[in-house]
């Protein structure tokens, strides 16, 4: 299949992305605002608890390898075959320790209802790890057309499916089959281009070649995932699950910025970045240059979503989430931050130095986990917010 699109520079690769990640948002903001008016702030709460777990062990079914995939030129096809045939085994494991999981977590928050939404969810942590190797070469070819064609589509087909369910009074159980379907598309989608097919035999010997890279990457990934949820987690166990589920309506506005925009353009990076790993100097200048692109997207999103946080919150989902307003109001602050942050790890990635960045990702995860902490103590969602 030949490329619809152009996408052999790091602008015309992240136009591309910012186009379709911008109708998938216009898409799923449809989407989530016919699903706030059916499904109840409460069952939002009681599947964020679990969406928590779900994207960490969603990190952990990579471990890396698709990064790696992108990074390490010199992997053959049989390389490729064999890390697929590991990550079935890898996903089968995770999936059982997945549930196990959900289990603990029904005890703790005396909830039932978690055991059937964690068996159903362990699908998608299969998925997720069959997906890794197809995803990380897609994004080695630079097919940002493919990916961002299968983005829209998946999510207005599987969006539709969910208001269905919805419509039906499945409630929480809509919405942890969404991550499902969206894992199974995604998937789907990628194998159906790629041809891949696993390869039985001994995988080892290829996963030396990428181990030190990839488990880097893990350790950078896996850190810096639970010191962005580490609040859900706090504000669910201290505060009830209507209040996370406010919370968690704000926290998912304050990341459209950096999930749809700003990592339009830091998501292509690092294939680019890959080709000039023994090129400082010109690895530089493509940086400074996306930086300061980077910089002023992200000082236009903050200000915007601090000034207008509960008029933007009652227009998308009604005046029943109005408590979300000041919450979202606290949090945009943050967005100038955390978006100039995207720029910088796909260079220590491209330079092979995923050490550098999980040392970095460590002692600013330690930072964040102690000061939610702190924030939670305090007593109210909205002193954990300004902790955030």
């Amino acid at each position: 299949m030949s490329k619809l699109f152009d996408t052999s520079s790091i602008a015309r690769a992240a136009l591309f992305q910012l186009f379709a990640k911008f109708a998938n948002v216009l898409v799923q903001l449809v989407i989530t605002m016919v699903l706030s008016r059916i499904i109840a702030p409460d069952q939002y709460g009681t599947v964020a608890v679990l969406t928590v777990f779900t994207g960490f062990f969603s990190i952990m079914s990579d471990i890396g390898i698709s990064s790696a995939v992108i990074q390490f030129r010199d992997l053959s096809e049989e390389d490729h075959r064999h890390l697929f045939t590991f990550s079935i085994i890898l996903g089968i494991g995770l999936a059982a320790c997945f549930y196990g999981v959900c289990c603990l977590i029904a005890v703790v928050y005396t909830e039932r209802a978690y055991y059937s939404l964690g068996a159903i969810l362990t699908l998608s942590v299969v998925f997720n790890s069959m997906n890794m190797v197809p995803n990380g070469l897609l994004l080695k070819e630079k097919r940002f057309d493919l990916v961002g064609i299968r983005l829209v589509v998946c999510t207005c087909l599987v969006g539709v499916l969910t208001i269905a369910m919805a419509l039906m009074g499945m409630g929480c159980y809509a919405l942890v089959l969404n991550s499902v379907m969206t894992a199974l598309f995604v998937l789907a989608w990628n194998l159906a281009h790629l041809k891949l097919k696993p390869l039985l035999g001994d995988f080892r010997p290829t996963l030396k070649k990428i181990w030190h890279y990839s488990m880097f990457q893990f350790g950078h990934e896996c850190m810096g995932y639970f010191a962005r949820n580490i609040d859900s987690l706090l504000v669910g166990k201290f505060f009830g699950a209507s209040a996370l589920g406010y919370y968690n309506k704000a926290y998912t506005l304050y990341g459209y910025p950096e999930s749809y925009l700003i990592s339009s353009i830091t998501s292509t990076l690092r294939p680019f970045f890959a080709e000039h790993q023994d090129d400082s100097d010109a690895m530089y200048g493509r940086a400074l240059k996306v930086a300061k692109t980077v910089s002023l997207l992200a000082g236009c999103c903050t200000c915007v979503l601090s000034v207008c946080a509960s008029e933007i919150i009652v227009v998308l989902f009604g005046e029943q989430w109005l408590p979300a307003g000041p919450l979202l109001q606290i949090l945009a602050l943050s967005i100038y931050a955390q978006s100039m942050n995207g720029v910088l790890a796909p260079i220590m990635g491209a330079k092979g130095r995923t050490d550098l960045l999980m040392l970095s990702t460590t002692v600013n995860s330690i930072l964040t986990i102690v000061t939610v902490v702190v924030g939670s103590m305090l007593g109210s969602v909205h002193a954990l917010a300004v902790a955030v």
